[in-house]
């Protein structure tokens, strides 16, 4: 926990794009895209939902943006 509140995110200084990919009474996989200064990451998130809608499971990979060289 104490590391997360070291790398904290301050208002504004982040963006994040998200929208569906697929979406079933029991499953939605949305793909995002989180932007920060000197960084971006693309996200695919897989949510599993109870006949109830709420979340059963979630799972999420990411993956960062190459930063291309300045040479």
């Amino acid at each position: 926990m104490e590391g997360w509140l070291q790398r904290k995110d301050e208002p504004g200084e982040t963006a994040f794009e998200w929208g569906p990919l697929a979406i079933t009474d029991g499953l939605a996989i949305i793909e995002g895209t989180t932007r920060y200064p000197d960084q971006t990451y693309s996200n695919l998130w897989v949510i599993r939902l109870n006949a109830d809608g709420r979340c059963s499971s979630f799972t999420e990979w990411w993956m960062e943006h190459s930063t291309p060289s300045t040479e």
